[in-house]
């Protein structure tokens, strides 16, 4: 990828809470490239993110460069993904005792098994997913027709929408993460659910050995890494209620060095090596 492709935004202040604290960390983590976004660090909300931030206008272009393998899901994975979705059709009906068709938005749709799944139990359901191949897949794959080839911070839904948003390892790759989190939290019913998973900076090897986890591949696919704190904070002063937030390891496929340390990590002490964090979040009745 050359990076001289791409408009960028350059900021002096922080890009999620624009404090003036923050501090250049250079290259770590983004493969020391000469023409690179650079790490910074917000000393006031706590946030990493790189700086300059790609233009929005590019987004479609950078997501053409992305080594993605489109081939359709294993028959586990998919039998997985309809576990999933039944466990969270009983949730969310427990939730409710309208008689109703419900709606679920993934953000991030990929090869859209997800809302294909949802859709095969009854509810009405959609999905956001700015690479054009993964959407084409979609569409041919499934015939799904409500999934956008578009960026969340392009896409408009109706307010007070959705009963489930799915927001998967998506945020970490966003232009304006917390704007997209105030249109998360419109689109929402009251009582909705939003499931959200990203990075976890939080952990013994990225804080004593960075190099390791790359700062999380900022400057190289993602423009922000939120401490669990700074996330939650965010989420809260939006208006969000946090039903649970954990940090979690799981194990890697792989036979790289880096790989191998890190699951031998896992297995003897999971908190080194807790690079994930989920949330389950409410949007409570009463706002």
């Amino acid at each position: 990828m050359n990076y001289t492709d791409f408009n960028y935004k350059v900021f002096k202040q922080c890009a999620l809470c624009e404090s003036i604290n923050i501090k250049n960390y250079g290259r770590k983590g983004t493969n020391d490239r000469a023409v690179h976004p650079q790490v910074f660090k917000c000393f006031s909300c706590g946030v990493f993110f790189v700086n300059p931030i790609i233009d929005i206008e590019c987004i479609p272009k950078l997501y053409e460069n992305f080594a993605i393998d489109y081939k359709p899901h294993s028959k586990e994975r998919l039998n997985f993904i309809m576990s999933e979705v039944q466990n969270w059709d009983k949730k969310i009906k427990k939730l409710s005792s309208n008689n109703r068709t419900y709606k679920f938005l993934e953000i991030g749709s990929a090869r859209g098994a997800f809302v294909n799944s949802f859709n095969k139990i009854g509810w009405d359901s959609y999905g956001i997913e700015p690479s054009e191949e993964l959407f084409n897949f979609s569409k041919n794959q499934y015939n799904l027709d409500n999934i956008k080839n578009e960026p969340i911070e392009k896409v408009e839904y109706p307010e007070d929408y959705f009963d489930l948003i799915y927001f998967w390892h998506v945020l970490e790759h966003l232009v304006d993460p917390k704007t997209s989190l105030e249109k998360i939290y419109k689109w929402l019913r009251p009582g909705g659910i939003l499931h959200l998973g990203t990075p976890n900076p939080n952990n013994i090897i990225t804080k004593i050995y960075p190099k390791i986890t790359g700062y999380f591949d900022l400057g190289r696919e993602h423009t922000f890494i939120f401490p669990p704190k700074t996330l939650n904070n965010i989420l809260k002063s939006i208006g969000f209620v946090v039903k649970n937030h954990e940090v979690y390891s799981t194990r890697k496929s792989g036979s790289t060095i880096k790989i191998l340390i890190r699951n031998i990590l896992h297995h003897i002490y999971p908190k080194s090596v807790s690079y994930y964090q989920r949330l389950t979040l409410e949007k409570p009745f009463n706002q």
